[in-house]
């Protein structure tokens, strides 16, 4: 994302002018990659679970948690050049571990 975030930025500003056909184009091709990532997500999930690293038991919905944990932080990103992108070892430890510390 932060490679890319001018390009993003263009994209998202760009798309109202966008005619119905290429519009089409671009979600086709945004709805692949997006189904793409979710099956590498749900894979790693399922790993955790099979490892017993992770203790909740639906692959599928920490797969939503999480996507929706960095998409929010993209959007947010996105909306306020001056927010950083958060580091992904940052976001895998928040969602792994939680915001807050350990009971004493």
């Amino acid at each position: 994302f932060a490679a890319r975030r001018a390009f993003m930025s263009v994209l998202m500003s760009e798309k109202a002018s966008w005619t119905p056909a290429f519009h089409e184009r671009v979600d086709r091709l945004v709805q692949k990659h997006r189904r793409a990532r979710r099956r590498q997500i749900v894979e790693l999930m399922t790993q955790g679970i099979t490892e017993r690293r992770i203790r909740f038991r639906d692959a599928e919905m920490l797969a939503s948690a999480y996507l929706g944990l960095v998409s929010q932080c993209n959007l947010d990103a996105l909306s306020d050049t001056r927010r950083r992108q958060p580091n992904p070892d940052d976001l895998v430890s928040l969602f792994m571990n939680g915001a807050c510390n350990p009971a004493a």
